[in-house]
C-alpha cells in the first residue's frame, strides 16, 4: 500500500533526526510523532484486512482512529 510506504518514509526520516541536537520539548514531539505513525500504519492495515472481509462498521471505526491521529499530529 503506498500510503504504508510514505509512513515508514516519514518514519525513517524522523529516526534519522539526531535527539541529542533538540530541546526537550522537541524530543518529546518526536517520539510523539514517532508513535502516532506506528499506530497509524495498524489502523491502514486493519483497514484493508475489514475491507477484504467486508466488515464494514470496523473499516470505519479504523479510518476515523486515523483520521483522529493524523489531526493530531496536525
Amino acid at each position: 500500500m503506498k500510503a504504508e510506504t510514505k509512513f515508514d518514509e516519514v518514519y525513517e526520516q524522523l529516526n534519522s533526526i539526531r535527539e541529542n541536537e533538540l530541546s526537550f520539548n522537541e524530543v518529546d514531539t518526536v517520539r510523539f510523532v514517532k508513535s502516532q505513525i506506528q499506530k497509524m500504519k495498524g489502523n491502514l492495515s486493519e483497514i484493508e484486512k475489514a475491507s477484504q472481509d467486508k466488515r464494514w462498521e470496523e473499516m470505519l471505526a479504523n479510518f476515523f482512529q486515523l483520521l483522529e491521529k493524523i489531526n493530531v499530529i496536525n
